[in-house]
């Protein structure tokens, strides 16, 4: 532990720790803003931690030295660190129902709502049935991609009509609102999910997760 540094930024407090090591390899994060859950290490490795602020700007940046290189955590870039990915998971296990955890429901589907996608995101279903089996139920990757439209314009030479090499406005669209339905139709205890990345470059937030579904009444695990 005497190698060990920590920082406090944006309502988070960083611990840069040797986890089975004789140097820093790892970032543990304990996040207030949200209740002060712990979120999965970082494995990277930080010798020192500052905060560093731009005289033009005022912008206050977190900085870490690696050793070898001083790197800036930015929100100008997605799911990398210096320009190599690193995998995301956000996951729920737990979605029983009824107090007992006991009971069996039948379930339908899973639809999540995802906002302002960009990269690769995929969702996945799985869950408990009534043999006592874990399987994956449903799965789905979604691939953000951008297109863009614009329009011709008709000029007028020498008495007939051709088109010009000027396209008019182009405006880029891109989805900001993606459903994601999982058709699970089971029989089943509990039922977890899982929204994974593992590219560069993705990002999105997660607006609501909508399970639909019925309690088998009188029904229990293990019957």
């Amino acid at each position: 532990m005497k190698n060990s540094c920590s920082q406090v930024f944006e309502n988070k407090i960083y611990w840069s720790l040797p986890v089975a090591s004789q140097t820093n390899n790892q970032i543990w994060i304990k996040d207030m803003s949200r209740g002060g859950i712990w979120i999965m290490p970082w494995i990277i490795s930080a010798k020192f931690m500052w905060l560093s602020e731009d005289n033009t700007t005022g912008e206050i940046s977190f900085c870490i030295y690696n050793g070898t290189n001083i790197l800036k955590f930015s929100r100008s870039v997605y799911t990398q660190d210096n320009g190599v990915s690193f995998p995301t998971r956000v996951a729920h296990e737990g979605l029983v129902w009824g107090d007992s955890g006991m009971t069996m429901g039948a379930i339908q589907n899973q639809r999540f709502k995802l906002l302002q996608p960009s990269g690769t995101v995929s969702v996945s279903s799985f869950g408990l049935d009534e043999d006592g089996a874990v399987n994956t139920l449903g799965s789905e990757s979604f691939t953000q991609t951008s297109s863009f439209t614009g329009w011709n314009q008709l000029e007028w030479s020498d008495g007939y009509a051709e088109y010009s090499g000027d396209v008019g406005m182009i405006n880029f669209v891109s989805t900001q609102v993606k459903v994601i339905n999982l058709e699970i139709d089971e029989t089943l205890n509990q039922l977890g999910w899982e929204i994974r990345t593992d590219k560069i470059d993705c990002d999105y937030y997660l607006s609501s997760v909508l399970t639909t579904g019925i309690e088998i009444s009188r029904s229990y695990f293990g019957d």
